[in-house]
């Protein structure tokens, strides 16, 4: 088997030779971590043999790795090594570190060297090796390189395993399963089935709900940018790196193992806080594509025209800008309601039962937990936890914390490759993940030069690079960017989203947060009037019953989803035409005229209808969490002042209304 070391990295490399060298030399061998080690990888006092006939080193030898991040030829390579061992043997010569020098040193390193004799790779470095040696007196040396490795990997199939998702190339998931027969290889195409469906499902961003003023399909990778972090805490902190930056980077590298050690399960599981709208759920999703695309490139589900479009789109981008990662890990997304819904009725009894449910559906063969354990304790994952806050402490959230921490007993028990990333807002958040087990990245608002950066992505990916509408729509945000009132509605994602919106269509900036989501709601809604289409005279003559239905089900929703069970934000259609009946009966509609219209609101609703949107089949909800609780404030704010005194003083301690209550707050000092 030929294998692609051009992967690992320095410090994977490091590991994996460490790994070699103690299935062939015994577990006796005294390993060195990262950082200064003083010329060793690891070192040995005694004897050693190589192979069955190879030579036998009897005193200290010194084991050290040599990674070239960018081989080139086999001519450059050769020279790129034996400077490198020039260089290693002079800090054996002057170090005052080095204070013993080895009887005995083996290279290992992952550049190939040809056998051309005399002239060929092996030959140079052999001559440089026994030139150096005598010099310095040690008795032997030896050199594991590319071909050599591959040959160890052959023989260390456990080796070979744990290392897969960087060394195996091509078709990963078809070589893991080659080997196997029947049912097993049914489960590895199951699981190329369902990447390959979530890669297209997650493909576009959807700005019809959240900030489009069109129907344009647009990529997601065309309008993401690396969203800023920091320390938690610190609101506008200096200290900022891009997240996607940062979690890549973490799964390029094997997950430390986190059996009684919590510092360095510290260094694999991660809590991404941030408010409303500032991307967290985005972030992960396009972290998980990342990885979708890099696992299916090569597979049999990723030579399909609509899949390996997916795939060169995500790619170019995350190429683009620095975001590929080197490492193959099994990415799965679960979003937290979901998972406390399917708990609480039963029909899943833990996070391995309900992705093998999904994967199941997805491919169409009856995948169950024990395949996914089985699959988790041969092969890197990516494990995205979404929307914590979207489970309220009054639903079931000890139960869905329950089942992630069953989870983690699964990877411990395993010694399971594991990157974890949950996601919430910071309100209602009691440290659920506990900050001695995962560590915690906060979002911070985007600055200026950050806002304008995915301002101008939106509008390029709307208007094109060329058009005119894009320079306007760029100067119009420039100059809100500008001015301190509208700035501060420039921060998040969704912000210069809505803000992007607007300023296309107006020309003129909000300057309070209600104030942005009253005009993008009355933007869309004329964007829906323009239209031609059965819909459009049913917008035109009921403005008003259209409103008070959104505002009764983003209320409704809003209070169910604090009940276990019921956390996902959408009614069944049968519901939401009893909510449209009972405003129709309020202002006088009867018989036959009261059923037409009800069916055809309702029918609208099937499409979209403004804000409301089918969330599957034969269902009806908010795209965005924000937008339901935008409405339900606006269901809140109806009525005599000491109803709306009651009822701001019953939710103003909850951290699952937090964001009603300041959309109430901002629609009353509107009015006022």
């Amino acid at each position: 088997m030929k294998f692609d070391l051009s992967r690992l990295g320095p410090r994977e490399f490091e590991n994996l030779s460490q790994a070699l060298a103690i299935a062939e030399f015994g577990s006796t061998l005294a390993i060195f971590g990262p950082g200064p080690d003083g010329g060793r990888e690891a070192t040995f006092e005694g004897e050693l043999t190589f192979g069955t006939n190879g030579p036998t080193w009897r005193g200290y030898s010194v084991l050290q790795a040599k990674y070239c991040e960018t081989p080139t030829t086999p001519k450059k390579d050769a020279t790129w090594l034996i400077n490198q061992i020039r260089e290693e043997m002079k800090s054996w010569k002057l170090s005052v570190r080095r204070t013993r020098k080895p009887d005995y040193i083996l290279f290992i390193t992952n550049v190939g060297l040809s056998g051309v004799p005399h002239t060929g790779g092996l030959d140079r470095v052999a001559k440089e090796l026994d030139s150096q040696c005598a010099a310095m007196g040690i008795k032997g040396w030896h050199v594991w390189h590319l071909e050599t490795i591959g040959r160890l990997l052959d023989k260390h199939s456990s080796i070979r395993t744990s290392y897969a998702s960087w060394v195996l190339p091509g078709d990963i998931l078809s070589e893991l399963y080659s080997n196997l027969t029947g049912r097993k290889k049914e489960v590895g195409k199951a699981l190329q089935r369902y990447l390959a469906k979530e890669l297209r499902r997650d493909l576009h961003v959807n700005l019809d709900q959240a900030g489009s003023a069109d129907d344009l399909q647009i990529p997601l990778a065309d309008v993401f940018i690396d969203l800023p972090i920091g320390p938690p805490g610190d609101h506008y902190s200096r200290d900022t790196q891009g997240v996607l930056r940062t979690l890549v980077s973490v799964c390029d590298r094997k997950a430390s193992k986190s059996a009684g050690s919590p510092s360095k399960a510290r260094q694999s599981r991660f809590v991404l806080v941030g408010g409303p709208g500032q991307g967290k759920s985005t972030a992960s999703q396009f972290l998980c594509q990342l990885f979708r695309a890099k696992l299916t490139a090569e597979t049999p589900a990723g030579r399909t025209a609509e899949v390996q479009k997916a795939i060169d789109v995500i790619s170019e981008h995350a190429g683009r800008e620095g975001l590929a990662p080197r490492a193959h890990r099994w990415p799965v997304k679960i979003p937290l309601t979901h998972l406390a819904d399917d708990l609480a009725h039963g029909r899943s009894k833990s996070i391995l039962q309900f992705i093998a449910s999904r994967v199941a559906d997805a491919s169409d063969v009856n995948v169950n937990a024990q395949d996914l354990r089985e699959w988790l304790g041969s092969f890197p994952w990516l494990v995205l936890l979404d929307g914590l806050d979207e489970v309220p402490i009054s639903s079931n959230r000890d139960q869905v914390m329950a089942a992630v921490a069953e989870f983690m007993m699964d990877v411990e028990e395993l010694a399971a490759d594991v990157v974890t990333v949950a996601t919430t807002r910071p309100q209602g958040y009691t440290d659920e993940f506990s900050p001695a087990h995962y560590s915690h990245l906060e979002l911070k608002p985007l600055n200026r030069q950050q806002a304008l950066h995915y301002g101008r992505k939106l509008a390029k990916a709307r208007h094109s690079a060329q058009s005119d509408r894009t320079e306007r729509l760029m100067n119009r945000l420039s100059q809100a960017a500008d001015e301190a009132s509208t700035a501060r509605l420039m921060s998040s994602p969704l912000q210069v989203t809505i803000m992007a919106v607007l300023l296309d269509r107006m020309g003129k900036a909000p300057k309070d947060r209600y104030t942005l989501f009253k005009d993008y709601y009355r933007v869309i809604y004329e964007r829906e009037l323009e239209k031609e289409g059965p819909s459009t005279n049913l917008l035109r003559d009921h403005r008003a019953d259209i409103d008070t239905i959104h505002a009764d089900v983003g209320l409704l929703l809003q209070t169910r989803s604090e009940r276990s069970g019921d956390t996902e934000s959408r009614i069944e259609m049968g519901e939401f035409g009893t909510i449209i009946r009972r405003r129709l009966e309020g202002e006088g509609h009867s018989g036959a005229q009261l059923e037409a219209l009800a069916n055809s609101i309702s029918l609208a609703a099937t499409d979209r209808l403004v804000f409301l949107v089918p969330s599957r089949a034969g269902e009806v909800g908010f795209e965005i969490r924000s937008l339901q609780e935008f409405w339900a404030a606006d269901a809140l704010m109806s009525g005599t002042d000491d109803d709306l005194r009651a009822r701001l003083r019953a939710i103003c301690a909850s951290a699952h209304w937090r964001n009603v209550f300041l959309f109430a707050i901002g629609q009353q000092l509107h009015r006022t």
